[in-house]
């Protein structure tokens, strides 16, 4: 790149940074662990992980604060007060049990649209939608106490902690595969278990969860690459590097 080039990039640069209004974050509270994000998104996209979105931020600590973007701009109103504690618990969940943040909030988004109070038809409650018993059984397991059924699940932190744990418990009775466990969220383990062809296995949640994981990565690096373009040029670079 010539001299003139160069002023001109760090003038746009400096010109998007002025225009943009950013979120005050303490970023200790709301530390990725990339390790673990990129080991999760490889067990959920198999073959597909190098040519995916969440490739793109392979040692790039850029996804801190834009969780908390995501969080602000889908919840509801009434529940903007609690986006940070929400945020922080996603976070916190995801690092607890080695999960990728964005595959937690890809799965909040199909399951309830972040609605906190969402019901769904089979008497699913909350966030990450789970059934009374289930958040019952869960609550029990990672020793919740004061468990109140619909309650505890209308609150967006608990029902957070709920979810990601019975993730958790689905990852680990499946061993680690995605092709099981996304699923078994939705119909159930057992079905899962019962089912011997993996081509048997319904597919229909999981495209829908990882359809929303992608379209939330491609958002996530097309926000970074309008704020600062200097990220665009550093990730073709490690790209072509890494090829």
């Amino acid at each position: 790149m010539g001299k003139l080039g160069f002023v001109v990039l760090s003038v746009l640069t400096i010109t998007l940074f002025q225009n943009f209004k950013f979120t005050t974050v303490n970023l200790e509270k709301y530390q990725v662990n990339e390790e673990t994000r990129i080991q999760h998104a490889k067990e959920l996209l198999g073959k597909k992980y190098k040519k995916s979105s969440a490739a793109k931020f392979e040692k790039e600590n850029l996804l801190n604060t834009e969780l908390l973007n995501i969080v602000e701009t889908s919840l509801p109103k009434k529940y903007l007060p609690k986006s940070e504690k929400i945020t922080k618990a996603i976070l916190t969940e995801a690092n607890k049990y080695n999960i990728d943040p964005v595959f937690l909030i890809s799965v909040i988004k199909t399951e309830s649209a972040f609605n906190p109070v969402a019901v769904g038809t089979s008497g699913e409650i909350g966030l990450m939608q789970l059934m009374p018993k289930t958040g019952e059984y869960i609550a029990k397991k990672v020793g919740m106490k004061n468990y109140k059924g619909a309650k505890t699940l209308r609150d967006p932190v608990k029902n957070i902690k709920l979810g990601a744990a019975y993730f958790n418990y689905l990852r680990e009775k499946f061993a680690n595969a995605a092709y099981k466990y996304v699923p078994a969220y939705n119909v159930g383990p057992g079905k899962v278990a019962k089912t011997e062809n993996r081509k048997d296995i319904p597919k229909i949640y999981s495209e829908r969860v990882l359809k929303h994981y992608e379209m939330l990565y491609k958002r996530i690096y097309a926000t970074q690459t309008q704020k600062a373009p200097v990220f665009a040029l550093n990730y073709k670079t490690h790209s072509a590097s890494a090829n």
